[in-house]
C-alpha cells in the first residue's frame, strides 16, 4: 500500500468513525424524543444496533435470546418495546463462528420489535459460505449488509441471492474467497446494480459505465482461483 493510499484509507476510516459516533449520539437523542411504542422510520434508523458480536455464536437459533447483548461498543443497549423486543433497525452478529444464515428470519423476528424494518445487518468475520435468498428476501428495508471476512466462494450464486434485496445499497465482501475472482469488483457492480457502495468504497460513475467483465474468462479461471483462496482460509 502506498503512502498516499494509506493516508486516504485512514482518512476514510476516521470519517466513518466520526459518522458512527454521530449516529450513536443521534440515536440516544431520538430515543429521548421518540414515542417508544411508535418510532418513525427516521427515529428507528438512528437508534444504535443491538450487538451480539464476539459471543462465540455458531448458529442463528433462538438460543441467542438467552444471550445478553453487548453495550460496550455502542455504549447503549436499545430499549425493549411492548412485546419485550428491541426497538432498533440494526443487528450486529459479527466476529462469531456462524456457519449458516439458516434461521436468520426467525431470530430477527424474535429479537426486533419491527423486524420488517431491519436496515443494517452485520455478519462479518464469521464462517458463512453460502447465503439463503429465502431468509434475506424477508427483509424489505435492508440497506446495509456486511459479509466481509467469511468463506463465500460462489460469486454467481451470491449475486443471484442479493438480487432479492432491491433496497440494498451498502455491501462488503472483501476477505472472502470470491475477492480472488477476476474482475471481482466490476462483476459485483454490474450484477448488483442497486448498490452505491462496495467494500467501504463508493461506486463511481466510471465503474457503472465500464464494460461488463468477459464471462468466458470468469468461467475458465474462477474455479481455480476460488479453490486456491479457499485453501488459504481453511
Amino acid at each position: 500500500m502506498t503512502w498516499g493510499l494509506a493516508c486516504a484509507y485512514f482518512s476514510y476510516i476516521g470519517a466513518n468513525f466520526l459518522n458512527y459516533c454521530f449516529i450513536i449520539s443521534r440515536g440516544r437523542l431520538n430515543m429521548a424524543k421518540a414515542d417508544i411504542k411508535h418510532p418513525t422510520d427516521h427515529e428507528l434508523k438512528g437508534i444504535p444496533p443491538v450487538d451480539y458480536s464476539f459471543k462465540k455464536l455458531e448458529s442463528l437459533t433462538e438460543d441467542i435470546l438467552t444471550e445478553k447483548p453487548r453495550g460496550s461498543r455502542t455504549k447503549y443497549i436499545p430499549r425493549r418495546g411492548p412485546n419485550d423486543k428491541f426497538i432498533t433497525a440494526s443487528i450486529w452478529f459479527n466476529n462469531n463462528k456462524i456457519v449458516s444464515i439458516d434461521g436468520l428470519h426467525k431470530v430477527v423476528n424474535s429479537l426486533l420489535e419491527y423486524p420488517s424494518r431491519l436496515t443494517w445487518l452485520d455478519l462479518s468475520f464469521n464462517r458463512i459460505d453460502v447465503l439463503s435468498k429465502d431468509d434475506l428476501k424477508k427483509f424489505p428495508s435492508l440497506r446495509i449488509l456486511y459479509l466481509h471476512g467469511n468463506r463465500i466462494k460462489d460469486i454467481k450464486l451470491l449475486v443471484f441471492v442479493l438480487g432479492v434485496i432491491p433496497t440494498l445499497r451498502t455491501l462488503t465482501l472483501h476477505g472472502n474467497p470470491i475477492d480472488a475472482t477476476p474482475y471481482y469488483r466490476n462483476y459485483i457492480v454490474k450484477t448488483v446494480p442497486q448498490l452505491t457502495s462496495l467494500d467501504f468504497a463508493i461506486i463511481t460513475m466510471s465503474e457503472r459505465l465500464a464494460p461488463a467483465p468477459p464471462n468466458d474468462l470468469i468461467n475458465e479461471r474462477v474455479e481455480k482461483m476460488l479453490n486456491e483462496k479457499s485453501r488459504e482460509i481453511y
